[in-house]
């Protein structure tokens, strides 16, 4: 018997397994719990994100549909999105993201690119990050974090 974790890193297998024990002439995994790395909880982004709520229209670029969603957070790079889960969804991996910042200066238009969705009871939620982001948006973005980040520090 070995445990887990040379399976993990002696086998073909792209998962992490939990302290357990596996048979080693079968190979056979008698006790061990299987993590999938995508579904961890550990935070990959490396800019500052600052609390933001605030309506956020979402139109799938494939589909054309309006969708509403509630901003949770916003960063430089993308925002948390909060939506309620309906049963088509689109399969559109960019969508036009319009919000408004509460700097008085008009709505901020943005294309992003849908990076996960998880359904979360009734709600599902979305995380964005910008693509295409123009050069003044992008400034009014940043003063906002940065604005926000001296006001919780």
């Amino acid at each position: 018997m070995k445990n887990s974790w040379y399976a993990a890193t002696h086998g073909n297998s792209a998962r992490f397994f939990a302290p357990g024990t596996i048979h080693v002439d079968t190979g056979t995994i008698l006790s061990a719990t299987v993590i999938d790395r995508r579904q961890t909880n550990r935070e990959r982004r490396t800019d500052n994100r600052a609390p933001f709520v605030a309506a956020v229209r979402s139109v799938p670029l494939l589909a054309g549909r309006d969708e509403l969603a509630l901003a949770l957070d916003l960063s430089s790079s993308g925002m948390r999105l909060r939506r309620v889960a309906t049963p088509k969804r689109h399969d559109a991996p960019r969508v036009r993201l319009e919000f408004e910042l509460p700097d008085g200066q008009g709505p901020i238009v943005v294309q992003g690119e849908l990076l996960f969705d998880r359904t979360d009871g009734t709600f599902v939620a979305s995380g964005v990050r910008f693509v295409e982001l123009g050069t003044e948006e992008a400034l009014r973005i940043a003063t906002y974090v940065a604005q926000s980040e001296t006001l919780t520090s």
